[in-house]
């Protein structure tokens, strides 16, 4: 019987481990369910076989911003479909799970983008044209395919500024697996706090991933290159730091492990960059990863280069100064010795310290976070 009895206590505590401690944010294993599906034409929140439905995802998100659930895991399944909406996720909505379907295609479809005028007449900017709008610790989005619909080649007449984001995410401990975002120019803005992406898949021509002083890590991604019938494109543009809530800088910030960049077609060989700083303080890791041909070989100031320079607050900076970083790259778009400045060649001392424990620590580099993290890898 006391073996017996021993056997449950250690299945009870594994099972504890295993729902809190991969991506939860607290000691707490309750979870509330709810369903979203296009087709429902009943009154949101109405029950459908015994769960409650809503016609929109926002729709699932409010209602659990009003039922003050604490840190339980809210989960949103989300059958296939088209939802053309945006959304945001609050602070006070934390643990929410959005779960698209397995057997279908679930979309998030939107198509603001920052030349659009609110209404005072004021241009709304980059940052409110996000399909999603990510800002509450413990966010999880798995099988959800974000979409900016803006059409970057035919824009309104007059009209220059085209930034058009499908994912704004400003938060801690936060993980997309299986998601795919697409835009042209400012696709996925990752602003701060701790993100893990895995298994997914980001499209987009202009800076699209880009952000401020987030510790992120890319692992198995697919880093697609748009055809904007232009030479030219920049895959990241970073700041190392916000420079207004704090000038922290993380040793490690973006970080891609094992991810494939590749191109559509029509993109000419070696004219795409790997990236630009934002701010002096860029940093930005490519480790292990698969290299197209589209991306650029050669040093800054010999053409369209690997690394360029890009002017934000006011100054231009440059590669040299920023922290850009190699490893173990193969492909055409490879590169085995440094290219004079612009990044470094890791060693194989240093490439052992790009571990999500280090990556996701409390303490990286100058950036503090708030409790340890372990993402569901």
């Amino acid at each position: 019987m006391k073996k017996l009895l021993l056997f449950f206590l250690v299945i009870l505590c594994f099972s504890v481990f295993f729902v809190t401690g991969c991506g939860k944010n607290e000691d707490n294993p309750t979870s509330v369910s709810v369903n979203v599906n296009a087709q429902h034409s009943g009154a949101d929140g109405a029950e459908v076989d015994g769960v409650k439905t809503f016609k929109t995802v926002q729709g699932a998100i409010d209602y659990f911003t009003s039922e003050n659930l604490n840190n339980a895991q809210k989960i949103v399944n989300i059958s296939a479909g088209d939802y053309h909406e945006k959304i945001t996720v609050n602070k006070d909505i934390v643990n929410l799970k959005l779960v698209g379907s397995t057997t279908g295609v679930t979309k998030i479809t939107y198509g603001d983008y920052a030349g659009m005028l609110d209404a005072n007449g004021n241009k709304i900017g980059t940052d409110k044209t996000a399909t999603a709008n990510v800002h509450a610790e413990g966010f999880i989005a798995e099988n959800i395919y974000f979409e900016n619909s803006f059409d970057y080649f035919n824009p309104p007449q007059g009209v220059k500024d085209l930034q058009a984001l499908a994912m704004y995410s400003r938060a801690d401990k936060v993980q997309f697996i299986n998601c795919i975002f697409t835009g042209v120019q400012d696709t996925l803005e990752v602003v701060s706090g701790r993100q893990y992406f895995k298994n997914c898949t980001i499209k987009g021509s202009v800076d699209f991933i880009f952000g401020n002083n987030p510790s992120v890590l890319f692992d198995n991604c697919d880093i697609v290159s748009v055809n904007r019938n232009k030479k030219g494109g920049y895959v990241t543009a970073m700041k190392g730091n916000d420079g207004t809530n704090g000038n922290a800088v993380a040793t490690y910030g973006l970080v891609f492990k094992g991810c494939r960049l590749t191109a559509e077609q029509g993109i000419e060989n070696g004219t795409i960059a790997l990236g630009r700083p934002w701010r002096a303080d860029a940093t930005v890791a490519w480790i292990n990863c698969e290299i197209g041909a589209h991306i650029s070989i050669k040093a800054y100031g010999t053409g369209l280069s690997r690394y360029t320079y890009m002017e934000g607050g006011g100054v231009a900076n440059y590669p040299k100064d920023a922290n850009f970083f190699e490893y173990g790259n193969t492909g055409a778009g490879a590169v085995s010795t440094q290219l004079n400045d612009d990044f470094t060649l890791l060693t194989e001392t240093e490439v052992a310290l790009y571990t999500p424990a280090n990556i996701f620590a409390t303490t990286n580099g100058g950036v503090t976070y708030t409790g340890e993290w372990n993402p569901c890898m």
